[in-house]
């Protein structure tokens, strides 16, 4: 919850979220995101980002070659476009639902779909080399 929490991830309204003990709270948030609101759906995707790094299924430090950062960066981009400053330009308001069109939404929305690729199992540069097997052959 502490991780899941330390972001201002967003529900459909735009409000802050706060997760508790409860899968079943978790699951339905999750699976009911859409890009209706761009806040929402992007919130989704760095949660369960978030939770793969966190278990080690992703590593942090990789390069994202979408977004040209480290996945780290990536994850710290999209909490500061989920923020109240990123959202709306003012600490008070605490709804995010940027219109369309707005920077603000794009800038979203590009975060949104690199991080929906790596949860996808998009490339990534990892960190230390892989380790390769060329294949023999002979010519005649």
């Amino acid at each position: 919850m502490t991780l899941l929490n330390s972001c201002s991830l967003r529900n459909k309204d735009g409000s802050i979220h706060v997760f508790d003990s409860s899968y079943a709270n978790f699951r339905s948030w999750l699976l009911n995101a859409t890009a209706t609101n761009m806040a929402y759906m992007l919130s989704a995707q760095l949660a369960t980002l978030k939770l793969d790094v966190n278990f080690l299924f992703v590593d942090s430090n990789a390069f994202d070659l979408c977004s040209n950062e480290t996945v780290n960066q990536l994850m710290t981009d999209a909490c500061n476009l989920l923020s109240n400053a990123g959202c709306t330009g003012s600490a008070t308001n605490t709804i995010c639902n940027p219109p369309a069109g707005s920077a603000t939404r794009i800038a979203q929305g590009v975060d949104k779909d690199c991080i929906d690729k790596i949860n996808n199992g998009g490339p990534v540069v990892p960190v230390a080399p892989c380790s390769a097997t060329f294949a023999t052959f002979t010519c005649q």
